[in-house]
């Protein structure tokens, strides 16, 4: 059952120089990371591990070695180079005196779920930028219709102020430029 589903266990063996040496696995270990179990022995669990993971991971084994259980995920990359989402359960099993840190663990593949919630926060972060677009456009109708009324009044004053002014008066020429730059505007 767990070769079909993403989880799988393992009992674990970390040295004081980071070297991992397997317990044991079981479930979907290969299946789910792309790699096969012995090409994590030694260090090459580094592998799997993202640029600058490391000092995180330096945390976590000082957290795993006080000895309560630890729950965290991590993005691990692939046999094949794509990463992946892996929640980890982890608990200290056994010191020995070496300095070597014996683990037991869990693991669940939630590379679906991550890009799900990915999706969902794009998506979101859309809706968010089309509302404010739309605000916008309703604040910059708005403006533009006040501003039109505004014109408007400008336009009959400058008109009404024509009727009263005879056209060879040097007035004239400027109401007729008035109403001409409001009516543009406008």
């Amino acid at each position: 059952i767990s070769e079909l589903a993403s989880d799988f266990a393992f009992k674990l063996r970390i040295d004081h120089e980071a070297r991992l040496t397997r317990v044991w696995t079981a479930g979907a270990f290969e299946a789910t990371l792309g790699w096969r179990t012995e090409d994590v022995d030694g260090h090459g669990w580094f592998r799997m591990l993202e640029p600058g993971a490391r000092k995180q991971l330096i945390s976590e084994y000082r957290t795993i070695e006080t000895g309560p259980p630890v729950e965290f995920e991590r993005r691990l990359v692939g046999g094949d180079g794509r990463p992946r989402w892996i929640h980890l359960r982890l608990v200290r099993v056994h010191r020995e005196t070496g300095g070597s840190l014996e683990v037991i663990g869990s693991a669940r593949d939630v590379t679906a779920l991550k890009l799900a919630e990915q999706e969902r926060e794009q998506l979101a972060r859309q809706v968010e930028r089309v509302q404010r677009l739309e605000s916008l456009g309703l604040l910059a109708g708005g403006i533009a219709h006040d501003f039109n009324n505004l014109l408007f009044g400008i336009v009959g004053n400058a008109e009404l102020a024509m009727a009263d002014t005879p056209e060879v008066s040097p007035a004239y020429e400027c109401q007729q430029a008035i109403v001409h730059a409001a009516r543009r505007a406008a």
